[in-house]
This record gives C-alpha cells, structure tokens and sequence, in this order.
C-alpha cells in the first residue's frame, strides 16, 4: 500500500520551496520502507527531508531509494543493532503519524 500525505503548510523561502506535511501508515509496512517522492508532494527535488519521531518509533529518509523507512530502540542485548527496522507487514496505522519538513524545488 502507501503513506497517505497531508500537506498541513507549504510557502516559499528564497528561491526554495517548503512543505510542512503529515505522513500517515497503512497497515503492512514493507521492508525497505514506503515509498516518498519529491512529486509525491508537488516538487522536483528534497533538499531536505526531517522526519519527527511518534509512538515510540523513529524514522529515516533513504534518499537513493526515495523510501522512508521505520524503526525502533533495540532494548535488549540481543542484536548488535542501535535500532531495528520495523518488520515486513506490520500495521502502523494505529498509531503512526509521522510530522514532516520537507524543503526542495
């Protein structure tokens, strides 16, 4: 499936664009990410892309493959990873709302 993008506020700064946006899950992550495109949201190209954390969970931009990707804290001593990839089909759409800045043309 896909994020569902709402555009919260967008203006212009200089000759660069922004947009203050609302990323929303559905419910079967992939891994590897969702995938978030510049034209996903009316642009050409990010800048800059800052993602806010929600409900525990942490998120990255993979600019190369254009996906955002979900994870969270490893608190056990278990793997040798800091964090962890949320694994294939689980449901974020509960609780996940991810708060959004986005800057490009």
């Amino acid at each position: 499936m896909a994020l569902t993008i709402t555009v919260n506020k967008e203006g212009v700064i200089g000759d660069l664009r922004y947009k203050v946006l609302t990323l929303a899950f559905d419910s079967s992550y992939p891994t590897g990410g969702e995938s978030f495109t510049a034209s996903d949201v009316g642009m050409d190209f990010f800048h800059l892309v800052d993602l806010g954390m929600d409900d525990g969970y942490h998120f990255k931009y993979d600019k190369t493959n254009e996906k955002v990707l979900a994870y969270y804290d490893d608190l056990s001593e278990s793997t040798d990873a800091a964090q962890i990839q949320v694994a294939n089909a689980v449901d974020l759409s509960a609780t996940i709302d991810v708060q959004t800045f986005v800057i490009g043309i």
